[in-house]
């Protein structure tokens, strides 16, 4: 075995989790190594390549995510993320109020007043005090919903401001939540059920009620701003990832790279010994560290902590469910002499497995390699991935001619996620970064699913990294 010279602190994992991990970590002068068995930075929110064929210009890669994201102006550790490695400029992402609109009429947009964004002109200036009202009167003015409707959740907001969101005794699921607040139906198909879906990718009548309204506190409850949609540009890997391996390169970060962490021991100069080593390797890289932070999948996790940490923990990591997402990107090629195809920026769609229209959500991811491209995102889509791709795609095609009016495409790829997500349920395990810490100190967690009052988001991903950095350098 090769063995290396120890450092202060190796972070498993190269996700947002562990960016965001090794980023506050080397802000605070630690020395870090950064290891992913992938052969990129960024997990489950990573670049991808597609080689569509062009009948005009041949073969050539359109760069896209993996999935498909959408952040919020809510997400202010991401936010703060990207201000950190020099990303939070509008060369990179796109900033605009809320806007939810659907395929059935449905349209719910907040006023764009101005507020305390910079470069305010004189007329938005003057329009900025009504900036604190853009969210009620986005509600109250929405199209496709009856006025009992528009009032029922101008009340549910209300309520769950005055009550800080606590639920009603017996309140576990957004099921139950949907009765005892006496929901109306129009308001769960054209609203709720929406951003129940996309919000914790598991189905209204498992998915936890709490997480779901603390989502809705922290997005439609909040401040105007919060809602704001943050669209990348590019891909989400423009955005931050490639900023961030920069950003920790230049601080001094050793990168490793399909680099796959076959065993975690205690070690003998330092706590622990770390051996890792690419697929081709026979024999492993052996190095060892003061500090670790595992920042994979609870599954990963439990693999590398196994006889090492207190089997109860091992045992919580090994007991999430996971949920699929598949993401489908469709490209149609733009021509010189013909006008470009007219795209909807982003609109909800209706999800009705009975008459195979699998998709919720589609999103105009603008044009890239002489493409016009958009995505549809099907969440927790076990039933549409029973079809096989091969008839999910036509279904899908049919659904985007039927639903709105468009041609099919001559390009369509299809990415699963099998376990994109875990089941946002109530009985999920609720876990730390500081989990494993009495077993094992100076051994901190991070992952989406460390933020019991969230689902798994960037947002989670990323305030985990920096809670569990946060745990290494307290103690």
């Amino acid at each position: 075995m090769a063995r290396e010279a120890a450092v202060e602190v190796a972070v498993i994992g190269a996700g947002w989790a562990g960016l965001a991990a090794a980023i506050h970590l080397a802000r605070a002068g630690r020395s870090v190594r950064l290891i992913d068995a992938a052969p990129q930075a960024g997990g489950r929110a990573r670049r991808v390549s597609l080689n569509w064929k062009h009948p005009v210009h041949g073969a050539g890669p359109v760069d896209l995510d993996n999935g498909q994201h959408l952040l919020l102006g809510a997400y202010t550790e991401v936010l703060e993320l990207l201000e950190i490695v020099g990303a939070l400029d509008e060369a990179r992402l796109e900033r605009r109020p809320m806007r939810l609109a659907s395929s059935g009429g449905l349209l719910m947009e907040r006023p764009d007043y101005g507020g305390r964004r910079p470069g305010l002109t004189r007329a938005s200036a003057r329009l900025a005090p009504l900036a604190h009202l853009s969210p009620l009167i986005a509600l109250l003015r929405a199209q496709g919903l009856s006025l009992a409707a528009r009032w029922a959740i101008v009340r549910v907001l209300a309520r769950l401001r005055l009550t800080a969101g606590l639920l009603p005794r017996g309140v576990t699921t957004v099921s139950e939540w949907y009765v005892q607040a006496r929901q109306p139906q129009e308001l769960i198909q054209r609203v709720w059920q929406p951003l129940v879906i996309s919000a914790l990718n598991t189905p209204a009548d498992r998915a936890c009620a709490a997480t779901f309204l603390q989502v809705v506190r922290d997005s439609l409850g909040a401040a105007p701003e919060a809602s704001d949609f943050i669209l990348p540009r590019r891909n989400l890997s423009h955005l931050f990832v490639d900023p961030a391996i920069n950003w920790l390169q230049r601080h001094g970060v050793h990168l490793m790279l399909r680099t796959d962490v076959r065993r975690v021991g205690l070690g003998t100069s330092a706590r622990y010994r770390i051996a890792a080593g690419t697929r081709r390797a026979e024999e492993p890289r052996v190095f060892e560290c003061d500090e670790l932070v595992v920042a994979t999948p609870p599954y990963a996790a439990a693999r590398l902590l196994t006889g090492l940490a207190d089997p109860a923990l091992v045992s919580q990591l090994n007991r999430f469910e996971y949920l699929p997402i598949t993401t489908v990107y469709l490209g149609w090629p733009e021509h010189p002499l013909q006008p470009g195809l007219l795209l909807p920026s982003l609109l909800s769609l209706e999800d009705c497995a009975d008459r195979q229209r699998y998709a919720q959500w589609f999103f105009d991811r603008g044009s890239q390699a002489h493409w016009r491209i958009a995505s549809m995102v099907l969440s927790d889509s076990r039933s549409a991935l029973e079809l096989g791709d091969s008839r999910l795609a036509d279904a899908l095609i049919r659904q985007l001619v039927d639903e709105l009016g468009l041609p099919p495409p001559p390009q369509l790829s299809l990415i699963h996620e099998k376990r994109a997500t875990f089941a946002c349920t109530p009985d999920r395990p609720r876990l730390h970064a500081d989990a494993a810490w009495g077993a094992l100190p100076g051994v901190a967690l991070a992952g989406d699913y460390l933020c019991p009052l969230y689902p798994a988001t960037l947002e989670a991903a990323a305030r985990s990294g920096r809670m569990a950095a946060g745990a290494i350098l307290g103690g």
